[in-house]
C-alpha cells in the first residue's frame, strides 16, 4: 500500500509542497475543481514525469496501479459518439478515431464532387461546361459545313457526304487526325506541270 505522497510544483501544488501522510488501504480524497485531485491520481499512476513529487510505498515495493481519472476517460472512451449515451471503450477508440478521420476525408471528397458537378452541369443542372461543350459542338458542325460549301467544285469527292452534316463532320475529323499528306492550295493544283511521254 501507499504510505505517503509528496506533491510539489505540479498543478495546484506550489514549490513548498504538500504531503499526504497516515494513508490506509482505503483513502477518500475530495476537494473542489482545480484543488489537485487529478494531479494526485497522475502521480500515483506514474506514467508521467513529476520530478518534485514522490510516492512512498510500504516496504519500498511499488504495486501495479489502476487509475480512473479524466485522462483515462479521454484515452479510452469515445464520448463524441453520435448515439447519445453510447460510448466506445478500449481499442475500439482507435477504430472510432479512424472512422472519424475517414468520415472527414469522405466529406471532403463529397464536397469536391459537388463542386465538380456544379462546374460540369451548372446550378440548374443544364448549364456549365457540359452546355458549353454542346454549344461548341453545334457551332463546329456548322463551321465545317459552311467550309464545305465553299468547295462546291469538289462535290464529287464528297459523294455520300453532300447531304449529311454529321457524316461530313465525322469524315473531316477522321481525315484531320489520320491524313498527314501535304496540304496544297486548290489554285496551285491546276498549275502543276504535267509530264507526258509518247510512245514511238
Amino acid at each position: 500500500m501507499i504510505e505517503n505522497i509528496y506533491l510539489a510544483n505540479e498543478g495546484a501544488y506550489d514549490a513548498t509542497g504538500t504531503k499526504l501522510e497516515g494513508l490506509r488501504k482505503l483513502n477518500f480524497i475530495f476537494g473542489s475543481n482545480g484543488s489537485g485531485k487529478t494531479t494526485i491520481s497522475r502521480v500515483i499512476e506514474g506514467s508521467g514525469t513529476f520530478p518534485d513529487c514522490q510516492v512512498t510505498w510500504a516496504g519500498g515495493s511499488p504495486l501495479e496501479t489502476r487509475v480512473y481519472n479524466k485522462d483515462f476517460v479521454e484515452k479510452h472512451f469515445d464520448a463524441e459518439s453520435r448515439l447519445k449515451g453510447i460510448y466506445t471503450f478500449g481499442e475500439n477508440v482507435v477504430v472510432a478515431e479512424k472512422i472519424k478521420t475517414l468520415k472527414g476525408e469522405a466529406d471532403a471528397i463529397k464536397s469536391e464532387l459537388h463542386r465538380l458537378r456544379k462546374v460540369l452541369s451548372g446550378d440548374d443542372g443544364t448549364s456549365g461546361k457540359q452546355k458549353e461543350r454542346e454549344v461548341l459542338a453545334t457551332q463546329f458542325l456548322e463551321d465545317v459545313w459552311i467550309a464545305k460549301g465553299k468547295l462546291s467544285d469538289l462535290k464529287d469527292a464528297f459523294t455520300g457526304l453532300n447531304n449529311d452534316k454529321k457524316k461530313f463532320r465525322d469524315r473531316y475529323l477522321i481525315e484531320a487526325s489520320s491524313n498527314f499528306a501535304t496540304v496544297r492550295d486548290t489554285a496551285e493544283v491546276g498549275k502543276t506541270p504535267r509530264l507526258c511521254s509518247r510512245g514511238r
